[in-house]
């Protein structure tokens, strides 16, 4: 029963809107002074509006603007819909009564005084800045990386778009679904960013990281999961999708292959395959490691990419929950439990997405200390964690305790996280290919939470159809189900208690839940009827909140309140923490929550009747909020939960054996056993005290039987298990004798066994596939290219006991030995004929050949066998064969088969032993299917936008695939795919594009899409056809061969390129038009022409598969478009000046290069340019021949002698030119950098950055002086480059530090030495992250520069030919030589990551370039460097024979000896020494060097820090 009540309040409020709607005056009230709770501490308020608008006049003010505004009510949904008309748009709630606002209009006295506000203050970029941005402005950092939180409202565009106009790059966007971004802005860009009203709030960006079965009886999952006749549910997660955010996907584990989505692009790691297993693991291989939901699929992410895509994958795939094992990178207290833009885009997520219950991980912090709370507690992560509408996990072992590690409640503002616990510790879960692995952490924990949640939503599936259940309900009945453990009550180490998913099913099953929703002001009740004998009441109310403002100390919006009154009148109130650190660990207590929005009464021995919950609006904003309330009886007594009727438990082992008691009595239990039903009992322990929940048990050796039971005693209290079984489990194996299309297992037998079910997997099960007495079996008839994998059970006193192991086997090989396949012939393949295409040379025959391989696995020789095949259901044609050697395979071919007619075609191919009885028939007969594939003249203009093809995905060679089936699809390994749908954000163009990728991580791996079309009616030499798409390129590829259009005339040709794709850092992941592309050029360059078989091949070579837009590899191709072109005038190029303009002193001309893309004369084109957004200046080229290509020069020269960057935009307009996409370059870049032609160059960038200069996506490098926590300080003196001086690397880099110009045409053997620190993540064989340099002599085409092992310390990999080593941060040198005879080169550092781990980096110091010739042993120096010192290091190069001594002489000015060194040459020519001085006070020293029979003075400064 549900009614409603109202409350003096709301009748006071209703007043007060109805007067403002009328315009009535009211009588102004005397303000009560009231507080506004912010993190940095509360302000006192009182009335200022006056004062407000006194002090921000129109004319003073600029609009839009963001302020604070506080009301004397709480405005309510009419009072918000008036200030948004008058100009004035309400964002976050700040408690009292407070909310952020933006001012688009100037507000009025009487617009303001009539809405009730009160309060008003300017917010701006202080206010908006969490204090670690704060810090962070402090640092000496040039750039900072912002998690950046925008204004309600605010486009993704808008967003985009200011962060661009603060200079700002962007390195995650998740603005459309959470409302925030992460982004990299210059130091003096922030406040300016900030201040803007578009922008709510900033925080320091954090990375994401991961956290590092027993469990499913400990859970009460085992109820869930065992069948309905033994008093379970029959849940596994059946038609139930879990999505998984991780560092690596589980689809490399058999128990989960089957089963997974894989959009997680990542190479092996265990966490996140561990992960995967706990959630959904089927234990195929290995009963202990099966999971919680065995058969629920489970679509992978790249950690926090799965809440990006919560809206598609909620849409595609009915995700009715997500796991996040992992958090915001955290090292120290400093962002534990901090609601911030990311608690904020998460909560907006819960609400825009309800029916997606986002379950994360507390993380492992508990060894934290994090004052002023005690060690371990406060120390849940900040970020995600802190959100309110999430449910969070903490970590327990197998007996209830708390893991050490597990962090530990309260967040910030004082409430309450975790929520629940589940077992973090010891969890054994899938790791590789086929094994396991234990491991520990709250990370363990989460999924079991995750799944629960998913067998509950099957369970409502089953109960009522029920497919997108509330997230708020599935948390509730999940937290009201949790058993309390720790302190009475929720406390900060457990939260509500610990996962009991029996007691949630039972409420769910019992209808003992309900939904509602209260007014602000108002209260609704409900009535439960409390049965007899109830041990004790628990009630739960949970809601989903709205987000609440980073800047509040209390980020609770609607407050909402719970009541329990009993049939004697008696209210109970929510139990409630004490988060004051000194108080932390006490008790909950009875009292009104003004924190959370998860609140629970508890009511010991209540009493039966009815019971009345009362839950009441206390204070809503946002004027309704909807509800859930769960309540639950436990029982009184005992009852053993684990082990259940029917279980199978393994013998010799130790078993944990659970029960449930309403009481606790000062009796101790007893806990016996029967292996006989009943005929004997056996004393297990007698003396287990009354507060134990548990107990391991050891089981003895020899027990085999499906007679066994438990039973539990405590005073006149018992409980007894139904029947279950014991027995030592088997251990199977592959039998010695094997044979190709065969495996043979065989297994120890056991004790009291009558029989043994042998299982195979099948699919994502492992099924009973026969019942056998034998210890050994024969699976025949199998594929060569599968896996299989056998397992068996024994049969003990007629049940099911607990099943092996299983061995597999891949059945390519094997002697045949013995009488395992005699008699057997089987068709391993049918290889001819392949599909065929109309009009090509493919193109299928009246009288095409039948070839068939025919396998003989009998280790003894077939004499006779017949080969018969039937066309299209029609009359069977056999041959007879004689003669098939012992274990061999032979082709055979038959002719005469017709597949003229277009269409596809069924060929049944039978082989038959006439010598002896064939024991495996399955294997004798096969299907195959054969197409002839139309291909019907193609009219121009022709468009293929893939809309006629289905939602589709193929990883087998595919062919005839779309509209008129032109298009073919191969792959070169076995994980290539081709999918007609990936995402909505991943389709180009309506509702369907093709994407290639591999499904998986792996190396080498290249896909090819081909179309064929029938041009026969065009020819090259007078017909301009073109062609173009539109495409993606999805994460940087690792190998740029392969990634490029292929053209041929005809399908007997070879294929030549026609465009590669751009693989710029600023293009992946964007929709790129190709342009047009003249297919007539290309054909008429190599001799060719049109055809009816001339073919465009898509290639896309890449090592995983598509994240999403920007993550991953892969190719998405949408909009292929053939067409005829008139007259069309292309800008090719701008010739001069280059993209590298190398000292450059004056002026220059500007040269473009033009082509007529047509044969006719193209006359009177005018061509134009703006340089550096100057004026425009257009000059006429008077004609152009046919197909013809010219450079036009402009007669206005361009001014770049200014160094640094300039913009060109170039465009030219021709008469009747039919394609206009070609007619410009807009943006156009050259650079004028010095040019260096004097040598040795040194460069220690104390004086500036020495003209080099950065580029790229998610760019990191900077100058300045490093203060990381390991790369702290330049080599010499104070700066240098690094990749981030005080922090680590971006995700995703792809950056360049480039040098200025140098001319080494005078130089015998230029080389180039540094100074180095490299901290570079290593993934051994893969590369993950790297850096190495390269050189450009033209400006536009760029070589690695230098081998592995050549020079010194030049890269650390020889694979990839990179710097990809951890933490050598020690400066160390590396050196290499240069190409020789260049008069222009340009160098450049190359940088670039994958997602995942980032380190420090690569820091660069102490350039020089030098001539490394022999030189002349003439007793000469040739440089000292560096020159100042900072550290007293100082470099001598000299010349001399080898043997030489070199004697140094250092003195102050007053003519003082400081320091003295003799040496010996130690090459012959060029000898370098390094002199390691103590740092002398800052001033002129001088030094006397005698080499050999030669003096040489020299002066060096130095510079004391």
């Amino acid at each position: 029963m549900t009614r409603s009540m109202s409350c003096p309040v709301l009748k006071y409020s209703v007043f007060i809107v109805l007067f403002f709607l009328l315009g009535t005056d009211i009588v102004a009230q005397p303000y009560v002074s009231k507080r506004i709770y912010l993190k940095s501490g509360a302000i006192n308020t009182t009335n200022n509006v006056s004062a407000w608008l006194s002090n921000n006049k129109p004319q003073a003010v600029k609009l839009p603007m963001q302020v604070l505004m506080q009301f004397d009510v709480v405005p309510q949904a009419d009072r918000i819909a008036v200030l948004k008309e008058k100009g004035i748009s309400l964002q976050l709630y700040i408690p009292d009564n407070a909310y952020t606002a933006i001012l688009f209009k100037y507000p009025s006295a009487e617009v303001l005084n009539a809405s009730g506000v009160k309060f008003m203050m300017n917010l701006g970029a202080d206010q908006k800045m969490s204090d670690d941005l704060k810090g962070a402005m402090q640092t000496n950092n040039e750039e900072i990386e912002l998690c950046v939180l925008f204004a309600e409202h605010i486009t993704e565009q808008e967003a985009l778009e200011l962060i661009a106009q603060y200079g700002g790059s962007v390195i995650t966007d998740r603005i459309a679904t959470m409302g925030y971004c992460n982004a990299r802005v210059a130091k003096v860009q922030v406040a300016q960013l900030l201040q803007s009203y578009k922008v709510s709030y900033a925080g320091l960006y954090r990375q994401d990281v991961g956290l590092n079965i027993d469990a499913k009886s400990i859970t009460r999952t085992q109820v869930a999961a065992y069948p309905v006749t033994k008093g379970g549910y029959g849940l596994n997660g059946a038609g139930i999708t879990i999505g998984v955010g991780d560092n690596v996907s589980g689809i490399y584990h058999v128990d989960l292959m089957d089963r997974i989505v894989n959009y997680n692009p990542s190479s092996y790691t265990n966490h996140g395959v561990h992960i995967n297993g706990i959630a959904g693991g089927a234990g195929l291989v290995d009963p202990k490691g099966e999971g919680m939901a065995t058969a629920a699929r489970l679509t992978n992410h790249y950690f926090s990419d799965v809440l990006n895509v919560t809206p598609e994958i909620s849409s595609i795939y009915n995700v009715i929950a997500t796991n996040n094992s992992y958090s915001a990178q955290q090292s120290s207290c400093e962002n534990s439990g901090i609601y911030n833009a990311l608690s904020v885009g998460l909560d907006k997520l819960c609400n825009d997405y309800p029916a997606v219950l986002q379950v994360f991980a507390a993380a492992n912090n508990g060894l934290f200390d994090c004052p002023p709370y005690p060690t371990g507690f406060g120390t849940i992560a900040g970020g995600y964690q802190p959100a309110k509408n999430n449910l969070v996990v903490a970590s327990t072992d197998k007996w209830y305790v708390n893991a050490e590690n597990s962090s530990r409640g309260p967040v910030r503002d004082g409430r309450l996280k975790p929520e629940i616990s589940a077992v973090g510790k010891d969890v054994n879960s899938t790791t590789k290919t086929d094994e396991y692995l234990v491991a520990s952490g709250t990370s363990m924990a989460c999924p079991q939470v995750t799944a629960a949640a998913a067998l509950l939503a099957e369970r409502m599936k089953q109960l009522n159809g029920t497919t997108k259940p509330r997230a708020d309900l599935l948390k509730t009945l999940l937290i009201n189900g949790s058993t309390d453990i720790g302190n009475t009550g929720p406390d900060f180490r457990f939260g509500f208690g610990f996962l009991n998913v029996e007691r949630s099913l039972i409420m769910l099953d019992s209808n003992r839940y309900v939904t509602g929703t209260v007014q602000n002001g108002m209260q609704t009740t409900h009535t439960i009827d409390v049965p007899a004998n109830t041990a004790q009441l628990k009630v739960t109310l949970c809601w989903h909140d709205a987000p609440g403002s980073p800047m509040a100390s209390k980020v609770l919006v609607n407050d909402i309140d719970l009541e329990v009154t009993e049939p004697g009148s008696t209210v109970h109130k929510p139990m409630v923490l004490d988060h004051t650190p000194e108080n932390i660990n006490k008790p909950a207590v009875e009292k009104e929550d003004r924190l959370n929005n998860t609140e629970q009464v508890v009511i010991n021995f209540p009493a039966a009747g009815n019971h009345t919950v009362t839950i009441k609006g206390y204070n809503v904003p946002t004027g309704s909020q909807g509800y859930v309330v769960a309540y639950d009886f436990l029982p009184m007594g005992i009852a053993i939960k684990y082990p259940l009727e029917g279980s199978a438990v393994r013998g010799e082992d130790s078993l944990t054996i659970y029960w449930d008691a309403g009481t606790i009595s000062s009796g101790k239990y007893v806990l016996e056993y029967t292996d006989n039903d009943g005929g004997s009992w056996n004393v297990i322990d007698n003396d287990i005290p009354a507060y134990e929940k548990l107990y391991k048990w050891h089981i003895s050796a020899g027990i085999n039987s499906g007679r066994c039971r438990l039973r539990l005693s405590r005073n006149t209290e018992q409980s007894v298990t139904g029947l279950f079984t014991i027995n030592k489990q088997p251990e199977v194996k592959l039998s010695a004798t094997q044979c190709p299309g065969y495996m043979q297992i065989e297994w120890g037998t056991i004790p009291n066994a009558a029989a043994y079910e042998v299982l195979r997997k099948a699919g994502p099960v492992m099924a009973v596939i026969d019942t056998v007495t034998d210890s050994t079996y024969v699976f025949a008839g199998l594929d060569f290219d599968s896996t299989y994998y056998a397992s068996v059970r024994p049969i003990i006193d007629g049940v099911s006991g607990y099943r092996s192991v299983a061995a597999k086997r891949r059945p390519v090989d094997g002697d045949c030995n013995g009488s395992i396949s005699d008699g057997d012939l089987m068709i391993e393949g049918v290889t001819s004929p392949v599909a065929g295409r109309r009009f090509t040379a493919t193109e299928l025959t009246t009288n095409e050949t039948l070839t068939v391989r025919i396998r003989n696995l009998d280790n003894g020789a077939c004499g006779s066998y017949r080969i018969s095949y039937s066309l299209d259901g029609g009359a069977w044609v056999t041959q007879i064969q004689t003669n098939l050697a012992a274990s061999s395979a032979k082709s055979v071919s038959m002719l005469g088969l017709n597949l003229s007619a277009e269409g596809d075609h069924v060929i049944r191919v039978a082989v038959e032993n006439l010598a002896l009885p064939d024991p495996v028939t399955k294997n004798d007969t096969v299907n195959y299917y054969v197409s002839q594939l139309p291909n019907p003249p193609v009219t121009l203009d022709y468009t293929d936008g893939f809309e006629t093809i289905p939602v589709f995905r193929s990883i087998q060679d595919t062919f005839g695939i779309g509209m008129d089936r032109r298009w073919d699809f191969q792959k070169t390994t076995d994980t290539g795919q081709i999918r007609s749908f990936v995402y909505n954000s991943i389709t180009i163009n309506g509702a369907r594009s093709l994407s290639m990728d591999a499904y998986r991580h792996c190396e080498g791996n290249f896909n090819a899409l081909t179309g064929t079309f029938n041009l026969a009616a065009y020819d090259a030499n007078t017909d301009e056809v073109r062609m173009e798409f539109d495409y993606i390129v999805h994460g940087e590829p690792k190998s740029k061969p392969g990634n490029e259009l292929m053209v041929r005339g005809t399908d007997t040709k070879a294929f030549e390129p026609a465009y590669s794709y751009e693989m710029k850092p600023e293009t992946i992941g964007e929709v790129v038009n190709s342009g047009s592309i003249s297919l007539s050029d290309i054909l008429l360059k190599t001799g060719g022409n049109f055809s009816s078989a001339t073919q465009l091949q898509f290639g896309q070579n890449d090592i995983s598969n598509i994240g999403a837009k920007k993550i991953g590899n892969g190719l998405t191709l949408d909009d292929v478009r053939l067409y005829t072109v008139q007259n069309d005038v292309q800008l090719l190029e701008v010739v001069s000046p280059e993209n590298l303009a190398c000292g450059v002193l004056g002026q220059v001309p500007l040269i473009v290069k033009i082509r007529n893309g047509v044969t006719q004369v193209q006359s009177n084109i005018a061509v134009s340019y703006r340089f550096d957004n100057g004026s425009v200046v257009t000059e006429t080229l008077s004609s152009v021949a046919g197909k013809e290509t010219v450079d036009f020069t402009f007669s206005k020269l361009l001014d770049i002698a200014t160094q640094g960057n300039h913009v060109l935009d170039v465009w030219i307009a021709a008469s009747g030119d039919s394609y206009k996409k070609n007619d410009s370059i807009i943006g156009y870049n050259t650079r004028n950098q010095p040019l260096i032609s004097q040598f040795p160059y040194f460069e220690n960038f104390e004086s500036g950055d020495g003209y080099w200069y950065t580029d790229g996506i998610n760019n990191s490098w900077e100058y300045g002086t490093p203060s990381a926590e390991k790369i702290n300080a330049a080599y010499s003196g104070q700066k240098a480059w690094v990749t981030n001086l005080d922090g680590k690397y971006n995700d995703n880099e792809h950056s360049y530090l480039y040098s200025p110009c140098f001319d080494l045409s005078t130089m015998e053997r230029p080389a180039i030495s540094s100074r180095i620190a490299v901290d570079i993540e290593n993934c051994d064989f893969i590369l993950c992250d790297g850096a190495h340099m390269e050189y450009t002599v033209d400006g536009t085409t760029w070589e690695h520069l230098g081998k592995y092992g050549e020079g010194t310390n030049w890269y650390t990999d020889s694979n990839y030919r990179v710097w990809n080593v951890e933490d050598k941060t020690d400066w160390h040198q590396a050196e290499t030589l240069l190409p020789k005879g260049s008069n222009i080169l340009q160098l450049r550092y190359v940088f670039h990551t994958d997602e995942g781990s980032t380190r420090e980096g690569l820091a660069v110091d102490d350039i020089r370039i030098y001539d490394d010739k022999l030189y002349v042993p003439d007793n000469n120096i040739i440089s000292i460097s560096p020159n100042p010192t900072e550290n007293g290091i100082v470099n001598i190069e000299w010349a001399a024979h080898i043997g030489t001594e070199m004697n140094v002489v250092m003195t102050d000015v007053t003519g003082k000896e400081v320091y003295r060194l003799s040496t010996e040459a130690g090459g012959e020519g060029y000898n370098k020494t390094t002199l390691h001085t103590p740092l002398y006070f800052s001033g002129v020293y001088f030094m006397r060097i005698h080499i050999g029979d030669k003096e040489h003075a020299r002066k060096i400064v130095y510079r004391s820090r």
